[in-house]
């Protein structure tokens, strides 16, 4: 699945806010995103449904799942490839418990090993669907850019000449200008202009 780079940093900031440590099923970390399961909300197959899910050292009670990585499709770093990554550790731990138990044989031991690396089917629907929720979510944010208008008419400004041309249709002369890496102004007949810096929410757009 490939996602544009604002996508993937909206999915962190909401992984954020929804850290297990939090009540939620995520953990941001530099470069991936971790899912948990809780005792409400985990895979429904029959490994999920049976066991016990406890909080350890943690806030709440939460059993890793799944991580999903980001790596950069090319240099331009605009669009990034989500790559996931399912391991049932809590199984591997019930497979030792019960193979040291002698409860099940080496044969059991190694299936259910095997099974808990490569991930059950219930768990990769499940873990696809937190995906799927994480992303719609970054979609439905917006981000905040700066943006200038002419302080005469409100019009956006996109380049310093269209500024100069509003300016001259409002009756100014535009005789040069200053500007700076925080500052921009146009000299005119009426002394020193300066457009109108707006604070502007943008939405995501496929």
């Amino acid at each position: 699945m490939i996602i544009h780079k604002v996508i993937m940093i909206k999915m962190h900031e909401i992984a954020d806010e929804q850290d297990l440590n939090k009540g939620g099923l995520f953990d941001n970390r530099l470069g991936a995103i971790n899912i948990w399961c809780s005792p409400e909300d985990h895979p429904d197959d029959e490994f999920w449904n049976k066991i016990k899910i406890t909080k350890g050292a943690l806030k709440y009670p939460r059993e890793f799942i799944a991580s999903i990585y980001f790596e950069p499709v090319d240099e331009s770093l605009k669009k990034w490839k989500i790559k996931v990554e399912v391991t049932n550790y809590a199984k591997i731990e019930y497979a030792n418990t019960l193979y040291r138990l002698g409860k099940i044989d080496g044969k059991e031991y190694d299936r259910m090993v095997e099974e808990a690396r490569k991930g059950t089917d219930e768990e990769w629907k499940w873990v696809r669907e937190k995906i799927t929720w994480l992303i719609n979510e970054a979609k439905k944010r917006g981000w905040y850019v700066w943006s200038y208008e002419c302080p005469v008419c409100g019009k956006e400004i996109k380049i310093l000449n269209e500024f100069f041309e509003c300016l001259e249709r409002h009756g100014y002369k535009v005789l040069g200008y200053v500007a700076s890496s925080e500052y921009l102004g146009a000299i005119t007949d009426k002394g020193i202009i300066e457009p109108k810096k707006v604070k502007k929410i943008v939405r995501w757009k496929e």
